[in-house]
């Protein structure tokens, strides 16, 4: 009997990080930001990675004119995306924080209404800078955007910039990435 407990036990975690595997959905990287109770652990998936990455890699081909990129430069691009997330998750935490979660949200919805996405130039421009969709430019980048003027508006004083800032919270930040990709 303990034999096919195992056994059931051993081909459920085979399937289900086949699954994981598969659909994209296994960390790359795990953030703990800085005050954030044993807890605090916030994964960053692969798909999220592989999303971003391509992201910027179009946005970089289309400033290039389609010219190749280079293999270091593409490293370069992909080590930026995963330290770009990894500071994401630490705004996150700080704002929702110190504002509350739904605060966050109706402070990011309103930056985003005051943007007009449904011109056909918006549109374009959205594919051919980003290869995305405006839907999905608004769900990323323009999201993403929001969140660090957010973070810059609460976090930024005349005293200390925002990047000095979000540095500082980085550098206190326990970060364990599983890629090969140094941040």
């Amino acid at each position: 009997m303990m034999n096919k407990i195992i056994i059931l036990i051993s081909i459920s975690l085979i399937v289900v990080t086949i699954i994981a595997w598969i659909t994209g959905y296994y960390p790359v990287a795990f953030v703990k930001p800085a005050d954030s109770g044993w807890l605090g652990w916030r994964p960053i998936f692969a798909k999220t990675l592989d999303a971003n990455y391509s992201t910027a890699l179009n946005f970089y081909k289309s400033q290039l004119k389609n010219k190749e990129i280079l293999a270091d430069a593409q490293t370069e691009i992909k080590r930026a995306v995963l330290q770009s997330l990894i500071e994401d998750k630490i705004i996150e935490s700080e704002i929702n924080k110190k504002i509350g979660t739904s605060e966050f949200e109706k402070q990011i919805d309103e930056k985003l209404n005051k943007i007009n996405l449904s011109t056909d130039r918006i549109k374009e421009g959205a594919k051919f800078l980003y290869g995305l969709s405006v839907e999905q430019l608004k769900n990323t980048v323009l999201t993403e955007q929001a969140k660090r003027e957010i973070a810059a508006g609460l976090f930024g004083s005349p005293d200390k910039n925002f990047d000095d800032w979000l540095r500082e919270k980085f550098k206190s930040s326990k970060i364990i990435v599983l890629i090969p990709v140094r941040v």
